[in-house]
């Protein structure tokens, strides 16, 4: 008779310091966005500092802050912004402070971004970025 092969081990699973960095790689490294004020569209860098404290924007071809709105302040992350051309695209990030309306190039992109602003959102509420950020 023969036997079945032996099940591929399991890979390890990733640990939170390794996922930690990937999220501060991607955040600030940034992206294009089309940044939404009174239903008014520009295009604008969209990044974060090392720290993942803040989400800052700039203009298109430079990292030069022109605002920001701290992670510790958001408390909604929610689908669609007033005057956004393509609505499937777009997002907004509501704070104490102010709110950041933005409309990514593609769905994907979206996906991917609010994936991400969300997981530093919740990290940075439970405390935990600080552990994994210096």
């Amino acid at each position: 008779t023969t036997s079945a092969p032996a099940p591929a081990p399991a890979k390890p699973q990733k640990n939170l310091a390794e996922e930690m960095k990937k999220l501060q790689l991607f955040l600030t490294n940034g992206a294009l966005f089309t940044k939404y004020k009174r239903k008014k569209g520009q295009k604008r860098m969209i990044w974060c500092p090392t720290t993942l404290d803040r989400i800052l924007w700039g203009d298109e071809k430079k990292k030069t802050v022109k605002g920001y709105i701290m992670v510790a302040d958001i408390y909604g992350l929610k689908d669609g912004c007033l005057g956004a051309k393509k609505p499937t695209c777009a997002f907004t990030l509501e704070s104490t402070t102010r709110t950041l309306e933005l409309e990514a190039h593609d769905p994907e992109m979206k996906a991917i971004w609010t994936s991400a602003l969300q997981s530093l959102i919740v990290l940075s509420k439970s405390g935990q970025l600080r552990q994994y950020i210096q």
